[in-house]
Parts: C-alpha cells; structure tokens; sequence
C-alpha cells in the first residue's frame, strides 16, 4: 500500500531537519502556541531537538523558558485569557491572545480595549482635523493678501559684466558673465550670442541657466553680439540686456622676423575702403620704401606694418600668408575689401628677385644697347594677383585698374606681346646696322634709299614700343609661383 505524500516528503529529510516545510508539518500535528517574542500564533515543539521553535520570527526556547513564560501569564482583562504577560522591553503587559497592551494590571480601563482604541482615534482626528482647519485658515489668509492678485511683473534685466564691450580675445570658448538678479520666487537665464547684431539666427543659445556665467561654445574668428535676460517661476521674462561686441581674433601663427611673432593691432571702428581710399592710403604709406631683408625685415613684417598702418588710419586690413607649389618659401601680404571692386590682394614688399628685367633696345642711332635698369624702384606697392591652383601674378599700382586675375592675364599677354615686339625689332636693327656697316655717307641713291626707308620703320617701332612700355609701366615684376594654399587674417 502507497505512504501518503506528508510521509513520503517526511522519508526524504533527516529526522532532525529544521527547514520550513518540515517545521510546518510539524506545526500541522501539533496546536502551536502563541510565540512570545513576535506574538503569533507560530511556536511548537521540536521533539527531535528538545527547543521550542518560532517558525516566524525563527527564535527558540527551552523548556524551562515556555514554562516559566506560562506560569508567569495573567489573565487579559479584555479577552479573559490567561494570555497576559509583562514584555520588559517596552515596560508594558501584552495579551498574547488579543494583542492589547496595559500600563499596569491595576488599570481598571484597558489601555489596548477597544473602548480606550476607539477614544484615543477620535482624539486623533480631532488633533488633525483641528491642525487641518489651521493650516487652510493660515493658506486662505496668504492668498487674500497675496494669492489673488496674479504674478505679472517681470524681474530687471541682467546688466553684462564680463567681457567688456569691444573686446579683442582669441577664438574658441569665451567666458561670458553677468550681474545677478533679484526676484523672491528665483529667476533663471538665457543668453544669446550672434554675429548678426540682429540676432536672427544665434551661433550659440543657452538657456534655464542658474547661475551668472556660461562658457559659449567654440567660436570662429569674426565679430560676436551678446545679450542676456532672466525669467522668473511664474513666466515673466525681462527686457534683454543691452547688447555688447567682442572680437574673436586669431594672430597669424608666423614670425615676421626670427624670433619676433607677427602682432596685428585691429581697430574696432575701421570700415572698408573704396578703391581710390584704398590707392590714396598705398601711395601715402611709406612702408614700402624700406629695405627688404630676410634677417630684420621679410614679408612678414612689410605686411605686419601696413596692417597696423591701414587700421590706425580707419581701413579695414588683413594679413595674408600664401604658399607655393614650388617652392618651400611662402609669402606675405594684405587683403582690403573694397566696397566698389570687391577683395583686393596688397604687396607692399621690396624685393630684389622681384624685378623685372626689360628687354634691352638697340639704338640705330648709335648703336648701343639701351636698357632700362634703375638702381632704385620709385614705389614697390603693387596689386596682386592671389588664387589656388593659378599665378601669382604682380601689377604696379598705378597701371592696376583692376583687382580681378583676368585682368592680369590680359596683361601678362600684352607684355610678353611687347618683348615679342622688342625682339622683332632688335633683330630688324641688327640687319639695318649690318646693311649701314658703319659708313657715314651713302653714294648710290637707290641704297640710300632703301636705308633710310628701313630706319624711317625703325624709329616709328621704336616709338610705338616706347610708349607700349609707358602703357605697361616702366617696370614690372615676375610671378612668384602656382598658389597652392591661403590664409587670411583680418
């Protein structure tokens, strides 16, 4: 015949097993008693073990504790239960039947009976219902003085500390602070930062700032507006501060000299030139007038000297470094925007390997070689020619009309046109000189003839090649290179 399942279960633990399934089966034999620790109704006996066990709270007890437990129970004046015990732990007696505590077993009223329970929540309710009242009277007095009328004043604007209107600084994450302002239910803050004084479309927006101070993000070189305003909990938002500028600003990353790094002084209140400002302001600065030298005074350093000159006269400059595909060697110069011709490229440097050499001119007169070759060039101000991938080409100030590289193409083929020129017309000279062969005097009229005929072509040429030479300039200068790489800054 098949055990049942409790034996079966039984058959598979030790005798002296103490996990809860075998604890509550045990307690499914036996009528448990009421635990004096947790007061459930929880506590058997362990035959196997010889304890008394709590299979809630876990805890056990001999056999000479349960008995002197139960000897020393009285009788619960609320259930009529010999259930009652004094539990040292809160000084007071505790029915382990139906829970309710006394302060004393001569209290005539139990301090746990329903009649005391029943007292002491009606007690209680009024204590919060009296609480309550006072809380609603004290909020219904704030309101009549100050809920009802709604919050709509805004807070003051913010006034702009740090950094100070015009100011130059480098590029990238600008410090920007303000004053603090005052609201008793607490403001917080928005900023705008543009390059559009309009600020229609902001570079950089921060807003719910808590505190007088944010760094922008990284910003690029131009000229930045920057506003500030606070807004408090119930919605009202301040006037915008009164709007200031600063100058991102990046220095040219070159030396003009060794040793000595390129420095350019900016004017906030320079504007851009019209062409003519811009030819008068070249021909009156003398910086071109100065020796080149690659030790004391390079490129670096001409261009350095107009910048500063152009901005301290009013004129909107920048400095321009340019490389070469050829050549290892870089230049310098400066870049105006002209309000009538647009970006025009400046070279203000002199330089030796820059001259040009003319073709050289045969004289029938006498024979000689006529070369043009000054010891010292009257001006090396001279419009330049910059863009990637093509010549950098150089035309003399005042034979430049435009800035634009076509018309430097244009140029370029008239001058090579006129030394094309030249060299038809020296060879056709060298031929008269030779027919001539140095005599003085011509005897046969016919030979006479023809000679005087050729000299007659040659000096109408050479007219016309003298004044194509004045058209061009007396002197011009030779292409630096192909552009490979620019930078500009203003």
């Amino acid at each position: 015949m098949p055990k049942p399942d409790d034996e079966y279960q039984a058959n598979l633990h030790p005798p002296y097993c103490t996990c809860s399934d075998c604890a509550a089966r045990r307690l499914a034999g036996t009528i448990p008693t009421v635990c004096f620790n947790c007061t459930e109704r929880s506590l058997f006996f362990d035959k196997h073990a010889d304890l008394w066990k709590c299979i809630n709270c876990k805890r056990t007890y001999t056999e000479a504790e349960v008995k002197s437990h139960l000897l020393s129970l009285s009788t619960c004046p609320n259930c009529k239960e010999r259930s009652l015990f004094l539990d040292k732990s809160i000084g007071f007696w505790k029915c382990l039947n139906c829970r309710n505590l006394y302060p004393s077993l001569k209290s005539s009223t139990s301090f746990g009976s329903p009649g005391a329970c029943k007292a002491k929540r009606k007690r209680r309710k009024v204590i919060i219902a009296i609480v309550m009242s006072a809380l609603v009277f004290g909020v219904f007095i704030f309101w009549l003085t100050n809920g009802f009328t709604p919050d709509t004043e805004p807070p003051a604007a913010p006034m702009i500390v740090s950094p100070e209107n015009r100011m130059i600084t480098d590029p990238g994450i600008v410090i920007l602070e303000w004053s603090k302002v005052d609201d008793p239910s607490g403001v917080k803050y928005e900023v705008q930062v543009d390059n559009d004084a309009t600020f229609t479309s902001p570079e950089f927006v921060k807003n719910k700032l808590k505190y007088c101070s944010v760094k922008t993000g990284c910003l690029e070189d131009d000229i930045y507006y920057w506003r500030v305003r606070a807004t408090d909990r119930a919605g009202n938002i301040s006037t915008w501060s009164q709007a200031r500028q600063f100058w991102c600003c990046t220095q040219p990353p070159y030396a003009k000299t060794f040793g000595q790094q390129v420095n350019l002084i900016n004017n906030w209140d320079a504007s851009d030139p019209t062409w003519q400002q811009l030819v008068s302001f070249l021909n009156a600065d003398k910086t071109d007038s100065k020796d080149y030298s690659l030790f004391s005074f390079a490129c670096g350093a001409f261009a350095e000297e107009v910048h500063n000159n152009a901005e301290a006269a009013g004129i909107r400059a920048a400095w321009v470094a340019v490389d070469f595909q050829d050549n290892g060697d870089g230049h310098a110069l400066n870049a105006f925007i002209t309000t009538d011709k647009g970006l025009v490229y400046v070279d203000c440097t002199s330089s030796y390997r820059s001259d040009i050499k003319y073709p050289p001119v045969l004289d029938v007169g006498t024979g000689q070689v006529v070369e043009w070759k000054p010891e010292r060039l009257p001006s090396h101000d001279k419009i330049a020619y910059v863009a990637v991938g093509r010549e950098y080409g150089q035309i003399t100030l005042d034979k430049a009309t435009s800035p634009e590289h076509v018309f430097y193409t244009e140029y370029m083929q008239r001058f090579n046109e006129y030394k094309q020129d030249v060299n038809d017309y020296n060879a056709r000279a060298e031929a008269y000189m030779r027919l001539l062969g140095g005599r003085v005097v011509i005897y046969d009229s016919v030979e006479y003839a023809r000679l005087k005929t050729m000299h007659d072509d040659l000096e109408n040429e050479r007219a016309r090649l003298e004044s194509l030479q004045r058209t061009l300039g007396e002197y011009g200068w030779e292409p630096l290179g192909i552009v490979q790489n620019i930078k500009i800054y203003w």
